[in-house]
């Protein structure tokens, strides 16, 4: 999906133009992010930016009944046992908060 991107730019010039002030629009997008790993980036986000919308692209391998252990998909598991995000998810942690606190 990164790379059939839900370009910004467009989102922001064509779906939202006239329905207020304008927004700004970014891609989070990241190779080979199953919909577990996105429910957790999409919490994060949300509790960082509180966007008034978030727009999920989704795929085939994304509407199967189960999971579906694909390849590339090490960047979700990266995503899962990111302290980081376990840490911006409830779980304190030493590196998460480590990681949260020397870059705010």
């Amino acid at each position: 999906m990164v790379a059939a991107d839900i370009d910004p730019a467009v989102l922001r010039d064509s779906i939202l133009e006239g329905a207020g002030p304008p927004l700004e629009c970014y891609n989070f997008g990241i190779g080979g992010l199953t919909l577990p790993s996105a429910e957790k980036i999409v919490e994060v986000l949300s509790d960082l930016f509180s966007p008034p919308i978030i727009v999920l692209g989704i795929g085939p391998l994304d509407m199967e009944g189960q999971h579906v252990r694909i390849p590339w998909q090490r960047s979700a598991d990266r995503i899962e046992a990111s302290p980081w995000i376990r840490y911006r998810l409830g779980q304190f942690s030493l590196q998460g908060w480590l990681s949260d606190h020397l870059w705010s």
